[in-house]
């Protein structure tokens, strides 16, 4: 974990070969000296391509990780496409890298219906932090899917950006004598909103 470009460089050129477990560390190393470097040369960033293109689901993870640390054109027009990996852990990781890259919209609506947890409440994440201006909306509209299952985690983002408007938005919720079913969720996301921080 030496940040040099030379050491990424070198990481990158074992990122072939049957080794899995080598290249599979290589990526973790590379997601970190990237951070620390503030991004990766470019002949490190297609090599990581590659890796997407041909690799397991953890070298997925591990090279999609070390491309959120560089605002890469390549890498930006390649990570949309692992929204649809066939793996929850590398969509999940897409949706955060492409937040992280300033890539934040306007988010696919199946994101928030993705059958796997992690990649819903990523996306959430995603939401929360974009300019969308639908975004308390959609957030509150999340909290009631999947039996509330995101309810507390989704007051949390709606609490740091707009915590009022969502408020009002619950409240609506328990004056709609047809959403009651709906009240024990809207009561519990009115609890985060507005208990102690």
């Amino acid at each position: 974990d030496i940040a040099h470009p030379e050491v990424a460089q070198a990481l990158a050129d074992r990122l072939t070969g049957d080794d899995d477990e080598l290249r599979l560390a290589a990526t973790e190393s590379l997601a970190r000296i990237g951070n620390m470097l503030g991004g990766l040369p470019e002949d490190v960033i297609e090599k990581l391509l590659d890796i997407l293109e041909q690799g397991d689901a953890r070298l997925r993870l591990g090279a999609v990780r070390a491309l959120g640390t560089s605002a890469s054109k390549f890498a930006v027009s390649a990570l949309p496409a692992y929204l649809e990996d066939p793996d929850c852990l590398v969509r999940a990781e897409a949706i955060t890298t492409l937040a992280k890259l300033g890539e934040t919209g306007p988010w696919p609506a199946s994101l928030l219906i993705d059958p796997d947890p992690p990649v819903r409440l990523a996306a959430a994440k995603a939401i929360a932090e974009a300019t969308e201006p639908d975004r308390v909306e959609r957030l509150v509209d999340f909290a009631f899917s999947f039996a509330g299952h995101h309810c507390r985690a989704t007051a949390g983002l709606l609490r740091a950006f707009d915590a009022d408007a969502a408020s009002r938005a619950f409240c609506d919720v328990l004056e709609d004598q047809t959403r009651v079913r709906e009240w024990p969720v809207a009561i519990e996301a009115l609890g985060e909103l507005n208990g102690p921080q």
